[in-house]
């Protein structure tokens, strides 16, 4: 879940690539690949194309990609792709300084959003801190489905209010199954069952959602 949602937020720091963009959120990503790589050029697209060798399990490529990618960029741009390259390795510190340094730069929201995913999964300081950063900077709605994802093991009824807030995001979906989840561990799994075939009806292909419902 969490490694999706690294995916989903790189497709949103992606500009001027529409089309393609449009291909990636159907799922289509042999397509998307094919026209990024007859049609798009630049450090972006090299990011872009990068991203989507690691959705096809494609590391090596992907590695090359986004070294690249890295090469031709500068300032936020080079930070947010050394970020990637740490992420493809799991290597968890090293992407949080690389989004946070990207961030502050940026001042994206997105920016900040990877910070705090890859404090979290590091282990490390910075979470909140990253969390607070994205809000200020818009991305309100982002921020509550990471908080709701750092609390949800330890108090689930605090991320369920989050995955409320945050389901009237962009990643409705996501936030729905996961106040599924949340609900599920408060007991109530009539009212999950419900957020999952919310999620459904929001994204049908929408995986996690399917397999909860046994689908």
């Amino acid at each position: 879940m969490r490694f999706a949602l690294f995916l989903l937020l790189g497709l949103a720091l992606a500009q001027g690539l529409g089309p393609v963009r449009e291909l990636l959120r159907q799922g289509r990503y042999e397509q998307a690949l094919a026209r990024l790589e007859r049609e798009e050029k630049g450090p972006e697209a090299l990011a872009l194309r990068g991203r989507l060798y690691l959705l096809l399990g494609e590391v090596e490529k992907a590695r090359q990609a986004l070294e690249e990618a890295a090469r031709l960029g500068q300032g936020a741009g080079v930070e947010r792709l050394k970020g990637w390259l740490a992420l493809e390795e799991g290597r968890y510190e090293e992407a949080r300084w690389a989004f946070r340094a990207a961030a502050i730069y940026s001042g994206l929201y997105q920016d900040a959003l990877l910070w705090a995913l890859s404090a979290k999964e590091a282990g490390s300081p910075g979470f909140e801190e990253a969390l607070l950063r994205a809000e200020r900077a818009g991305g309100g709605k982002e921020a509550a489905l990471l908080l709701g994802l750092g609390r949800l093991a330890e108090d689930p009824q605090a991320a369920l209010l989050a995955f409320q807030k945050a389901k009237e995001g962009p990643f409705q979906a996501q936030a729905l199954y996961l106040e599924g989840r949340a609900l599920e561990a408060l007991g109530r799994d009539l009212e999950a069952k419900q957020r999952y075939r919310e999620a459904l009806k929001a994204s049908p292909d929408y995986l996690p959602a399917r397999r909860a419902l046994g689908l």
